[in-house]
This record gives C-alpha cells, structure tokens and sequence, in this order.
C-alpha cells in the first residue's frame, strides 16, 4: 500500500494530539517517505554486498585469466624475437667474416705484387750496376 501525503498528515495530527508537536514530528522523522518498499533491509543489503564480492572474484579471476594469456604471447613473442635476432646476428657474423676473408686475400695478393714489383726493381738496379760498372772498367 503506497502511503499518500494525505494519510501522512492525518498521522501526524493524531500523533500531535496524543504525543504532542514534538514528539509527533519525531515519529513521522522515523518513518520513510516513500513507504517500506524503498528501505533496505540489512539482509538486502548483504545480499547484494554477496554478489558484489561474487561478481568482483569472478571478474578478478578472467581479468588474471586473460592476463596470463597475455603474459604467455608476449613471452612466445620474445622468444620468436630473439630467435630472429639470434639468426639476423649469425647472417651478420657470415657476412663479416666473409668480407674481412676477401679483404685480407685482396690484401695478400696486393703485398705480394708490391713484393715482386719492388724485387724487379732491385733486380732492374742491381743489373744496371753491374753494367756500369762493367762499362766503366
């Protein structure tokens, strides 16, 4: 049964009659407004503090699900990573290897061009002493 202004009012002044103005206001302070459909029972409200935890654990329990899932792709993630880096380093190291190889065969075929360039030479020198000296004496 809703409670209208009405039947408030003629509470209070029966109230007022019997109890007197102050303690009649006090009374209709202790009563809802709205009727007793609108309060809450303490038992509504663990009820409700029940499913608020049941519902704040089984949210907790996918929020840590889905983390661990994430954890488990960012740790495969860094896994293909470092295998990619492991073998872009390993390339890396092939070509460098190779290209210090080349360089130290240009190196030793240029030295020893210099040498044979530098050992004519003498020879050139040698003989165009020996010719002078022979042309001299």
């Amino acid at each position: 049964m809703t409670i209208s202004e009405r039947s408030r009012q003629n509470l209070f002044n029966r109230l007022d009659e019997q109890l007197g103005p102050e303690e009649a206001e006090t009374m209709m302070e202790l009563l809802p407004h709205q009727g007793w459909s609108d309060v809450a029972r303490t038992g509504d409200i663990q009820a409700l503090e029940r499913s608020l935890n049941d519902r704040i654990t089984a949210e907790s329990a996918l929020l840590r699900a889905e983390m661990a899932e994430l954890r488990g792709e960012l740790r495969n993630d860094m896994a293909d990573l470092r295998g990619e880096l492991r073998s872009d380093m390993s390339g890396l190291q092939l070509s460098l290897t190779e290209q210090f190889a080349s360089f130290r065969d240009e190196l030793h075929r240029d030295q020893r061009t210099l040498q044979r360039q530098i050992i004519l030479a003498l020879v050139v020198a040698l003989i165009s002493v020996v010719i002078s000296a022979a042309g001299l004496g």
